[in-house]
């Protein structure tokens, strides 16, 4: 017997988090006084490095750790999962697939929120 196995992105695959993330920007942004210009949906993909870049170079590591700390803060009460996910899940698991999740380098108390 052959071992399958299914790989699952977390953000935006398995969790409906994009609004969360674009929220916890804009208010790291507001935090610096960074002005965003740019439009959010350019930003879908793209790293939590990358963006920091995009938005506000001379301040890239505050803009990071106060992005993480709103997301932290409001993920548990707006992400969910996304539409069947659980379904998809279970019909995998049923066929005798092995299930594995690609989590970001987040803070780990964000995953104990995050049960699918």
């Amino acid at each position: 017997m052959r071992n399958r196995a299914a790989v699952f992105d977390l953000d935006d695959t398995l969790l409906l988090s994009e609004e969360a993330h674009r929220i916890a920007w804009e208010m790291a942004c507001r935090d610096l006084g960074i002005p965003i210009e740019v439009d959010f949906s350019s930003l879908i993909g793209k790293t939590t490095e990358q963006v920091a870049e995009i938005l506000g170079t001379s301040k890239k590591d505050e803009l990071l750790r106060l992005k993480q700390h709103y997301y932290m803060r409001i993920a548990p009460g707006m992400v969910s999962p996304s539409p069947c996910v659980r379904e998809l899940i279970s019909q995998l698991e049923a066929k005798g697939y092995k299930i594995a999740v690609v989590l970001p380098p987040q803070d780990p108390r964000l995953s104990s929120h995050l049960v699918l």
